[in-house]
């Protein structure tokens, strides 16, 4: 018998996949990856950085924060940050019935149960896609 192998699927086709909404799904590498349930440690660090960016947004405008929003940022992946930033008027140009092409301007990612070596992959990405922070 042959090894088998899986066809990866590009940002297009996993957006046109009935995914059940109950759940959260990223898109790594053209494989569909399931997001783990959050733990509440993991929000309340997740809330208190978007408490001081929402509040330094507040009184800078310089952007919008985000929680919890998916960014496609190559062909083969879409994933979906716990809290991120976009700058100056880059949110006006965003479909809203679509999603940011290419990284947030600043991610942040809650480290509760990442591997170091996938935590360090992921942020590869967002700086190669993009990201200053």
């Amino acid at each position: 018998m042959g090894a088998t192998t899986t066809a990866r699927l590009t940002v297009q086709q996993f957006h046109e996949l009935p995914l059940p909404d109950e759940e959260d799904y990223e898109l790594v590498r053209g494989e569909i990856v399931r997001m783990a349930k959050a733990k509440f440690k993991h929000e309340t660090v997740k809330s208190n950085f978007l408490e001081e960016l929402v509040g330094y947004n507040l009184n800078m405008r310089v952007g919008k924060v985000y929680s919890e929003t998916m960014y496609d940022l190559t062909d083969e992946d879409a994933v979906i940050p716990d809290v991120s930033v976009m700058l100056g008027s880059r949110p006006a140009g965003v479909d809203l019935e679509g999603y940011p092409q290419g990284a947030p301007d600043t991610v942040v990612e809650v480290v509760s149960s990442e591997q170091a070596a996938k935590l360090e992959e992921r942020i590869s990405l967002y700086l190669r896609t993009g990201a200053k922070w």
